[in-house]
């Protein structure tokens, strides 16, 4: 049942509660109050539970799906702005359609990365050059002769690419293109089943990322029997994410990405973002 006291009683015309008591109704779960208990002292008693830790909320913590944790943490975070606003603010507030809690959140939520924010602002394309291989190009590109017919047959593809992206990354006009990273989808990248494949698949694909700089060495660097070249695997979910922001910030070199792609069973760099945790992540390397 919905609580009975002052403004958060359910009036005649099935109004909702008023603003501030949603958010407390989010704290304790959306849970039927017992007859005669206010939302407030439902609310005192679950923040008492939750810093007594006690067994019965230690169980509810375990049983909140990932959307009810969320929805707390962000409850959490906007009801001490609610709690200085007066009633009829919140009562226009509740006629702006939710946009002043827009407004507040913006304020409040905890601010995105710089490369974030950066592309945010600039309001340019971003993103990677792509090349495809010979052999993919040859069967699935149309322009085959425009790309590949510059570049002199007698290099390895990789120096091939290398040596284009070069000349290439000068003519791009956004900054939000990144100069040391390309990428190349080769036949490897391209399951065999693919015009059977649909958008729900996209977690089996995956393409190789260069480091445009890299150049080989005597320091050679081996794991589990492969020779790092330059490049690694990154599944198409993670490239537009954490693998653009860990080449824009350019604080982790490609070869110790490498190194953590060794340790996945697909040799795949992943890194996932920590769920209760705005904007963080995983380790880069």
């Amino acid at each position: 049942m919905w609580p009975t006291d002052g403004a958060a009683e359910m009036p005649d015309d099935n109004r909702m509660p008023a603003l501030l008591d949603v958010f407390k109704l989010i704290i304790c779960d959306a849970r039927c109050l017992e007859e005669g208990t206010s939302l407030q002292d439902a609310y005192d008693a679950q923040l008492r539970e939750e810093e007594l830790q006690t067994p019965t909320e230690r169980a509810r913590e375990i049983v909140r799906c990932e959307i009810e944790k969320t929805a707390r943490r962000n409850a959490r975070l906007i009801i001490p702005h609610l709690e200085h606003i007066s009633p009829d603010e919140l009562t226009q507030m509740e006629r702006n359609k939710g946009d002043t809690i827009k407004a507040i959140w913006k304020q409040i939520a905890p601010p995105p990365p710089a490369w974030i924010q950066q592309i945010v602002d600039s309001q340019q394309p971003w993103g990677f050059v792509f090349y495809k291989s010979r052999e993919v190009e040859r069967k699935f590109g149309y322009d085959w002769y425009d790309v590949w017919g510059e570049i002199k047959d007698y290099l390895s593809e990789d120096d091939a690419l290398r040596r284009h992206f070069k000349d290439y990354k000068e003519s791009l006009s956004s900054p939000g293109f990144l100069r040391n990273t390309f990428i190349m989808i080769n036949d490897q990248c391209i399951p065999e089943d693919i015009r059977r494949n649909n958008r729900q698949d996209i977690d089996d694909f995956w393409v190789w990322a260069y480091d445009a700089d890299w150049e080989p060495s005597a320091d050679i660097t081996v794991s589990n029997g492969d020779e790092y070249r330059g490049r690694v695997r990154v599944p198409l979910y993670s490239l537009n994410a954490w693998f653009y922001g860990a080449r824009y910030e350019g604080v982790v070199s490609l070869k110790d990405m490498w190194l953590k792609a060794q340790t996945d069973p697909e040799k795949l760099w992943i890194c996932r973002s920590k769920l209760m945790e705005s904007w963080h992540h995983e380790s880069y390397i």
